[in-house]
């Protein structure tokens, strides 16, 4: 979920986000059932050049860990921006989290209840849970010291 922008010129269209980019994909999954045959039969289907693509996202794959790692650091930004946050115990800035991931996660119900079962049947982490896990790893390193 970047809010990377770049603006198409002169052309009077829509400003191209990596979110723009991101709603479209997640659109086409759910409609479709899987991922679009290429990045050049995606990007013209949602009128943006490949290049326009390849400006936000590497790939499909590095498109879903943005994805994944913006549903985690929207969590934990709304986590922290609760006001009360500051004076809550370990355990309930814990309980916090999960409460608000999973309203994060209910955002993108269809999607989270698509991908889920690919990624349990994996022996380790695939790539597009690296940022997720390595973000909620580190809240819970600070989590766990705190408690200490």
């Amino acid at each position: 979920m970047a809010t990377q922008t770049k603006s198409q010129s002169g052309t009077g269209k829509m400003k191209l986000t990596a979110d723009r980019i991101t709603d479209a994909y997640v659109k086409y999954l759910l409609t479709e059932g899987h991922p679009p045959a290429s990045v050049f039969a995606f990007a013209d289907m949602i009128g943006i050049s490949e290049r326009d693509f390849y400006n936000f996202f590497s790939s499909f794959e590095a498109l879903e860990e943005s994805l994944w790692t913006g549903m985690m650091l929207k969590t934990l930004l709304s986590v922290r921006a609760d006001e009360n946050y500051a004076g809550f115990s370990a355990r309930e800035k814990l309980l916090s989290f999960y409460y608000i991931h999973l309203e994060v996660l209910r955002e993108r119900r269809s999607f989270v209840a698509m991908q889920w079962p690919k990624f349990k049947m994996q022996l380790r982490t695939p790539k597009q849970l690296e940022g997720y896990k390595a973000a909620f790893l580190q809240y819970a390193k600070d989590i766990v010291a705190e408690g200490i």
